[in-house]
């Protein structure tokens, strides 16, 4: 068990080299991220995740792409089909091999393990809808190809249709506002390991965020796009209350 005191201490042998580095700062992420630290929950080659106060995943990674993503969508509702609900996002100094090399710490909402109900069904579905829209390209394309998952879906039992359909979704807006996101590397990375069920709301979402792309303007697009479509929405409650 890895255990976080207020000397920003930790004893577990789970933790990797960066992530060492980072918890021995002068600060603490308590300090930092305003929870407490519990226990690891496993680590990768980019980092490790952290089990943390109130059903939170805290994060610590040194992909470039995670963090500065979740400083844009984070807030206390959804942000995007497909994507975690953020908590918060910070990217702070560290280094790999001795180099300099920011480091991003996440706080994300707990996820519990997506299991279709017919798992080879569910991936192929998936990954072709997913590189049929790569080869698409367009905004109306795209939407076309959601439309034509309606007879897939009505064959697919509620929760695998559901989670595909919130993947359409995603692959919809991808295109439509020009998020950033590497569909092609999405559909690569597409694991039944790499999603994960809310226990807000029950959506199915991709864990991590590693194959968002930082081309240059990609972030501000995925600002504006947020913002536009956080608007939108309060736009809709706001004429559903008022007819």
């Amino acid at each position: 068990m890895v255990v976080m005191s207020g000397s920003s201490e930790f004893s577990g042998h789970c933790l990797n080299k960066v992530v060492n580095d980072v918890l021995h700062k002068p600060y603490t992420l308590r300090a930092l991220t305003g929870v407490m630290v519990r226990y690891c929950l496993g680590c990768g080659q980019n980092g490790c995740a952290f089990r943390a106060d109130d059903s939170l995943v805290l994060k610590v990674s040194t992909h470039e792409g995670e963090a500065p993503i979740a400083q844009v969508v984070k807030g206390p509702a959804r942000a995007w089909p497909f994507l975690p609900i953020f908590y918060g996002a910070w990217v702070v100094p560290g280094s790999t091999i001795g180099r300099p090399h920011n480091v991003g710490i996440t706080l994300r909402e707990d996820l519990i393990d997506f299991s279709p109900d017919h798992p080879k069904q569910f991936m192929k579905e998936a990954t072709d809808f997913l590189h049929a829209a790569i080869e698409a390209g367009t905004d109306h394309k795209v939407q076309d190809l959601r439309r034509g998952l309606v007879p897939v879906l009505a064959e697919m039992t509620t929760e695998d249709s559901k989670a595909l359909r919130m993947l359409a979704d995603f692959a919809v807006w991808s295109v439509h506002y020009e998020l950033g996101f590497d569909l092609r590397e999405f559909a690569g990375s597409l694991s039944i390991t790499n999603l994960g069920q809310s226990l807000e709301d029950d959506a199915v979402v991709i864990r991590d965020l590693g194959n968002f792309d930082e081309a240059e303007g990609s972030l501000e697009r995925v600002r504006r796009a947020t913002l536009q479509r956080a608007r939108d929405r309060s736009a809709q409650v706001r004429r559903a209350a008022n007819p």
